[in-house]
């Protein structure tokens, strides 16, 4: 997908983690796709805030 003129991409990366029960044994694997929004600067890369969440149940 070609970005509009005067845009840049987001980079992102994968956080994984591991839910354990009580006795230690690996109950779920999770992982998650974030946004490094820290590399955006206010007022040039972006002038509002948004958080789209959804849930596998959802998809």
């Amino acid at each position: 997908v070609e970005l509009p003129p005067h845009k840049k991409a987001i980079s992102v990366k994968w956080v994984f983690k591991v839910k354990k029960n009580q006795d230690g044994k690996i109950v779920k694997h999770k992982a998650r796709l974030v946004a490094k929004g820290f590399l955006q600067q206010e007022g040039i890369d972006y002038t509002e805030v948004y958080a789209p969440i959804a849930r596998m149940e959802t998809i």
